[in-house]
């Protein structure tokens, strides 16, 4: 009889002894009985087993003298000197964009922020490797990386790269179907946040102007669109995030008027359904007081009972903004002595417990009410300021009631600084473990358990580092500048505390 190895058949044949025939993905013999198929072994592990003890056994019941294991031989080995190509050693941009999408948009959820890296990684993946949006994302990425590991300037690399696809953008533009893409329009809003890149994790504090072209080049590309900004979620999902990169322009003095009012116009088209959501409408109405205040500057005609009534309007929303936001949404209080004593040296206010998010999108989200909300209170008591009272001819004060939600807006901004900022301190970034403020919801009624809150807090250190201090540091300044003259309404020391946490941010930051 020859034989012909190891039966090869699935392993329910072999336990009954019959023939298989092999077939994929289940054999005849267990389709037939209604069985399910077990599969096949691993020929090439039975093939290659190891089978030195087998055989030491073998040799040791045969041989006359008896056999003792010693210590097995000394080998030397010589060193081979292995030359690598430096592509596979170190691949600046493949190790930048790596970091830059793990921190930045993969940890991104779409529903909670308007930034446009929610939408990135899935556009990126589908984009050419020469494409301008491929080109720009990867500049962007190693000036991101640069900025964090250096305290450096613009990265040779990055710029090289930059520059690159800025070429690229100016040859897709000139050509009539790339220039309406959603790609195209994706493209501009990286190259504009590569240029505030250079501002936001420090060397310089003032966006340039490059980046302030940029922006206009994407509002110029919405105009360009049409109706193709109305076609799907994802055009409005861009239209949304450009609106975005204006505000971070308008809050800094820009004469915006004519790009916010080509939003508007866009934003208005009632044939279609918008994107809703807190992060979507939190966006709107700072649209819409970004929108009042350069009327305000642009126009002498708007009276200041208008000024107050559309300001008092925009107020009103923010407060029912603030009452619809589901339990997700909400932030926990959490008492002082529960924290890490870094974090209460670092960054607690003594007058208000901490309180925690589910995640630093939320987080950011919710100041971006309050420092809207908080705005309204300071436009119109500058309204009240210029108004002379009927009876003495003096001027009238911010009244009591808006005086106290100024200072609760303020308290609650104040207590958000540990969940976005930790105990990290100038010289320690990416230097050790960060602590961040955590607690367990307590269970919803029905449910047995609670959720932690935040949801993961290691991944939310890493954000805190890459995000949540420069949204902090955003949040914080923008407080002083709305509350100008007005600082006088909060509580003794906490403009002063305020200002030291600016300090500690731009030191971690390297803004000078």
């Amino acid at each position: 009889m020859v034989y012909n190895g190891p039966s090869k058949g699935c392993r329910r044949c072999r336990d009954r002894r019959i023939k298989c025939d092999q077939r994929q993905p289940e054999c005849l013999n267990c389709s037939t009985r209604g069985s399910t198929c077990p599969g096949y072994r691993d020929i090439f592990d039975k093939a290659h087993r190891d089978e030195t003890a087998k055989v030491w056994r073998r040799h040791s019941r045969h041989s006359r003298k008896t056999v003792t294991l010693g210590a097995p031989p000394t080998l030397n080995f010589v060193p081979m000197q292995i030359s690598l190509p430096r592509s596979i050693l170190s691949d600046p941009e493949s190790n930048a964009l790596n970091f830059f999408f793990l921190h930045y948009s993969l940890c991104q959820n779409i529903e909670e922020t308007c930034s446009f890296f929610s939408l990135l990684p899935d556009m990126y993946a589908k984009s050419e490797v020469s494409s301008p949006l491929n080109r720009a994302t990867a500049a962007l990425a190693l000036q991101v990386a640069h900025l964090h590991f250096s305290r450096g300037g613009e990265s040779r690399m990055a710029s090289t790269v930059y520059a690159y696809a800025v070429v690229q953008t100016k040859q897709a533009l000139a050509a009539p179907a790339q220039s309406k893409s959603d790609s195209l329009l994706m493209t501009t809003l990286i190259l504009e946040a590569y240029e505030s890149a250079k501002g936001v994790f420090g060397r310089e504090e003032k966006l340039s102007s490059q980046s302030h072209t940029h922006v206009l080049g994407s509002i110029a590309l919405l105009k360009h669109r049409g109706p193709l900004n109305f076609k799907d979620e994802l055009s409005w999902r861009l239209v949304i995030a450009t609106r975005n990169r204006l505000l971070h322009h308008t809050s800094h003095g820009a004469d915006e008027l004519a790009a916010v009012d080509a939003i508007v116009d866009i934003w208005g088209h009632g044939n279609v359904k918008r994107p809703k959501g807190p992060s979507v409408e939190a966006d709107t109405l700072a649209f819409r007081l970004s929108q009042l205040r350069l009327m305000v500057t642009a126009e002498n005609s708007l009276n200041l009972q208008t000024i107050i009534a559309l300001a008092t309007d925009i107020a009103s929303q923010c407060a029912i903004w603030h009452s619809a936001l589901s339990s997700t949404w909400r932030p926990i209080s959490i008492p002082t002595y529960t924290l890490a004593p870094s974090i209460q040296v670092a960054s607690t206010y003594e007058q208000m417990a901490p309180t925690v998010y589910t995640n630093i999108s939320i987080a950011n989200s919710v100041n971006r009410q309050r420092t809207t909300e908080l705005g309204c209170l300071s436009l119109i008591g500058s309204c009240l300021a210029n108004i002379p009272h009927q009876e003495d001819g003096h001027q009238t004060g911010l009244p009591y009631t808006l005086m106290a939600r100024a200072q609760i807006l303020v308290d609650e901004i104040c207590a958000s600084v540990p969940f976005l900022t930790g105990d990290v301190t100038a010289g320690e970034l990416w230097s050790h473990a960060v602590f961040v403020p955590s607690v367990v919801r307590e269970p919803s009624y029905g449910s047995g358990r609670g959720c932690p809150v935040p949801e993961n807090t290691t991944k939310h250190a890493q954000q805190v580092i890459t995000s949540g201090l420069y949204m902090m540091y955003g949040t914080l300044t923008a407080v002083l500048r709305i509350l100008g003259n007005m600082r006088t309404v909060l509580r003794d020391g906490q403009v002063r505390w305020i200002i030291g946490q600016v300090d500690r941010l731009r030191h971690v930051l390297h803004i000078t």
